[in-house]
């Protein structure tokens, strides 16, 4: 499927009742999108990534983890539990999380434990209850209800659920929070609502706390369609870009790696690592004036605007702290 017909399709979609228009942009991805055999590979990937860069400025154990963007999945927050968390809330905009995705990942990780044991291994070293975790998880009885699975998995694994809820505007008091991360998930929020976001996190975070985030800068469509450049959506304007992909389900805000510091920065976050992915065939393209730019990234240096992929670690300014 061409991205531009999957981007008309989605605005349909996304033009129905709120209710409807979820119904059927989930029966999409499961017949034709990335729903179609769902598995926790990528997200136990990136979880791992980010447990990695925590466990750099502090240990995982026993800590309690504010994850940003739960959607249909609890793998990350079940990875921070194996991992040692205290406890996990997970909170989204939307109430996306569904049981038979939980399903499918918890038989995944059944029938794969040694590929499991393989990606725990190098963020646990000889550290942590994950064995025991771990052997807990997988005796769960898979037989039980959807519905009922999903709250035996949060008893059993410290998870607090919560959606609606906003991630800008949190029930929690100032200091509270030991991890503050999401994966793949900031990228998709307005530049407004992230440094709402970020505000937030600077507030619930302990003193000693840490951020940390791991963001897709690329242009999502191309995951599907490969005829277009990874910065493909770079050429648009905002009018033409939000005509093209400004609903819920699809909306990237385009922000570039200095961007994304600055609104950290300007949230009294201090950034105390980074790292960057910058693609390579995307940045030939821009040095070859190859991908016409919109006017909103000109001036921009062919890394800034090559960089697919932001790993972000901070924490609360001392101004903040």
């Amino acid at each position: 499927m061409k991205w531009t017909t999957k981007a008309r399709i989605q605005n349909l979609i996304a033009a129905l009742p709120g209710p409807l228009a979820d119904f059927c942009y989930y029966r999409m991805q499961r017949l034709a999108g990335g729903l179609r055999n769902p598995t926790p590979v990528k997200q136990i990937d990136g979880g791992c990534q980010l447990a990695a860069a925590i466990q750099v400025q502090r240990p995982l154990t026993g800590v309690r983890v504010l994850e940003v963007g739960s959607g249909r999945s609890l793998a990350i927050p079940v990875l921070m539990w194996l991992l040692g968390a205290e406890q996990v809330l997970t909170v989204d905009l939307y109430r996306y999380l569904r049981p038979e995705i939980l399903l499918a990942d918890l038989a995944y990780l059944r029938a794969n434990q040694t590929w499991l044991s393989g990606q725990l291994a190098p963020v646990t070293g000889e550290a942590g209850p994950t064995s025991e975790r771990l052997a807990g998880l997988l005796a769960l009885d898979l037989e039980r209800p959807a519905a009922r699975l999903l709250e035996d998995l949060m008893q059993l694994c410290s998870i607090d659920y919560r959606a609606p809820a906003d991630a800008a505007a949190l029930d929690l008091a100032d200091g509270s929070i030991d991890v503050h991360l999401s994966r793949n998930v900031l990228e998709h929020v307005p530049p407004d609502a992230l440094a709402d976001i970020l505000r937030e996190a600077a507030r619930v975070l302990k003193p000693d706390g840490v951020c940390v985030h791991l963001i897709d800068l690329s242009d999502h469509f191309q995951h599907q369609d490969s005829s277009i450049s990874r910065i493909n959506f770079l050429r648009y304007s905002e009018a033409e870009w939000e005509r093209l992909a400004g609903n819920r389900f699809m909306f990237m805000n385009r922000l570039r790696a200095s961007d994304y510091l600055a609104v950290f920065a300007a949230a009294g976050l201090e950034i105390v690592d980074q790292s960057r992915v910058v693609d390579d065939e995307a940045r030939r393209l821009i040095e070859s004036d190859g991908l016409p730019l919109d006017f909103r990234f000109e001036g921009r240096t062919s890394e800034d605007l090559a960089t697919t992929r932001l790993l972000v670690v901070a924490r609360p300014a001392p101004a903040n702290a």
